[in-house]
């Protein structure tokens, strides 16, 4: 008996669903054609037929219901926001459909056919939630919270610090809703990834982050970093087995690079200054020209965390290292409660890549001010 062909409506269904399930499995970029059909039981030329190309796929998949699932999910942290309801301790897991929208969100920097989309998307559910000003910049409080938000997601994909999420968003919450309205852009002095040049050791890293940042991780092949740097392949192979290795030890040494420039500052203050050094530091709350390679390199990191394990692995580790240097740095000579750092250095290694995102797909975002808001949190925790 011949098998009974799909119903156009039931192929397209098929095909989001595989499309979502490939890419939670494997990362948006990793979601091939070919693994997306054996998933969904068809064929190439059931994706040809209907999609001139990937990304057409994936906006079929975003349009239909994906990008309502994860903007409903930013709607309904937004609300209770305004609501002043108190965030509980163990948000649910992301669903399929809002997983993907997370990551289409991630990538619409650096794919401009998907950003176009996306962006006039988060363009509209702003207008709609009234979370903009006259002058189409995204008020300060509803910035704060929305870049929280898509940090906690993000950061929830690497290790789950429940608790310290619960205390971090009551605390912030309140800091958002004193902010200002309008806050003047302020760029930031500090956390610039640097490393100690030596040589061509240097110059691989710094190639590395530059060519992650522009074409994600995944994309990032030796060839392409060591061309960037001046040498060839063979000056990897020198030093690491694989790829893996020199990837493991580029995220090392990034991060590391970006916490001494923390930490020197924190060593030179006194008093309760250094508490509003080591917060300014960590929350990295502006995104000047100077910081915007270097906070796409950290999302790409965690977006091929939540589908690579050797690169979870690698992030999990720089993130413990970073939170028992701060306890270490912190606690002794300001009576800093532990409770509150736990909750403040969750989110200031997350905060970054909810700002980077949302700057990417909101272009018009308020820059919050780096003074004002330290000094706020520092209010709100009883340092001040």
């Amino acid at each position: 008996m011949k098998k009974r062909s799909s119903s156009p409506a039931d192929t397209a269904r098929r095909l989001r669903t595989a499309t979502k399930k490939v890419v939670r499995r494997h990362g948006i970029d990793s979601a091939s054609i070919s693994e997306i059909v054996r998933v969904a039981g068809l064929t190439t030329g059931s994706v040809y037929g209907r999609f001139e190309s990937r990304e057409d796929l994936l906006l079929h998949v975003w349009d239909e219901d994906a990008g309502a699932a994860i903007l409903g999910r930013l709607e309904s942290r937004l609300r209770d926001w305004r609501d002043a309801v108190i965030p509980g301790a163990a948000p649910a897991d992301l669903s399929e459909s809002e997983e993907f929208g997370l990551q289409m969100m991630a990538v619409s920097g650096r794919i401009q056919y998907i950003g176009e989309t996306v962006r006039n998307d988060v363009s509209k559910f702003l207008q709609k939630h009234s979370a903009v000003q006259a002058d189409d910049q995204i008020k300060a409080g509803e910035a704060l919270v929305l870049a929280l938000e898509l940090a906690r997601m993000f950061y929830q994909g690497v290790r789950k610090d429940a608790e310290d999420w619960s205390l971090a968003a009551r605390v912030f919450d309140d800091v958002a809703r004193r902010l200002e309205t309008v806050l003047e852009p302020r760029s930031l002095e500090t956390s610039q990834s640097r490393l100690p040049s030596t040589g061509e050791t240097y110059d691989l890293v710094r190639s590395c982050r530059h060519v992650v940042s522009q074409t994600g991780l995944e994309n990032a092949t030796l060839c392409r970093i060591a061309r960037g740097a001046g040498v060839t392949t063979g000056s990897i192979f020198a030093q690491f087995e694989t790829r893996e290795d020199f990837i493991r030890d580029s995220i090392a040494q990034l991060f590391a690079g970006a916490a001494t420039q923390v930490d020197r500052r924190i060593v030179e203050s006194q008093g309760k200054a250094v508490l509003s050094v080591a917060l300014g530091g960590l929350l990295a709350i502006s995104e000047d020209s100077h910081r915007r390679e270097w906070n796409a390199f950290r999302t790409e990191c965690f977006l091929s965390a939540r589908s690579t394990p050797f690169v979870r692995t690698a992030l999990r580790s720089v993130l413990n290292s970073g939170r028992h240097r701060y306890e270490e740095l912190l606690l002794p000579t300001t009576g800093f409660k532990p409770d509150y750092l736990g909750g403040v250095t969750v989110v200031g290694q997350a905060l970054p890549v909810g700002l980077h995102i949302l700057n990417t797909v909101s272009p018009t975002v308020a820059r919050l001010t780096q003074t004002r808001s330290v000094e706020l949190l520092l209010e709100a925790i009883g340092v001040i």
